[in-house]
């Protein structure tokens, strides 16, 4: 079969929406962050579950009140730094990706001297 038999045989329906909407990828975007800082913890908390024991309107409610998860165990100062940085109740305080690696490369660094 030739390429123009190909695309004559070939029907594909694409659904597009004109119209993109910002408020979703802020709305995400923001809630990246704060996802971020929960994963860090439980790394350093070496796979607990956060919240124990707190229905997720509880959890909800607690955050929204300034309520954080604690520091774990052994958990370096700026590590912790850097989650409660990512759970900051301003998303334009919050930090960026490219700043959260570089943080935790130097965290990385001297730890390792």
């Amino acid at each position: 079969m030739s390429n123009s038999s190909r695309k004559k045989n070939c029907h594909i329906n694409v659904n597009y929406k004109k119209e993109v909407k910002p408020i979703t990828f802020l709305f995400f975007y923001n809630i990246i962050f704060r996802a971020f800082g929960v994963l860090l913890w439980e790394i350093m908390s070496f796979g607990y579950m956060p919240y124990t024991g707190c229905a997720n309107r509880e959890v909800m409610s607690m955050v929204q009140s300034g309520g954080r998860l604690e520091k774990p165990a052994g958990c370096p100062d700026p590590i912790y730094g850097i989650m409660t940085r990512c759970w900051h109740p301003r998303p334009d305080d919050r930090p960026s990706f490219s700043t959260i690696a570089e943080r935790i490369g130097y965290c990385l660094q001297v730890r390792v001297q």
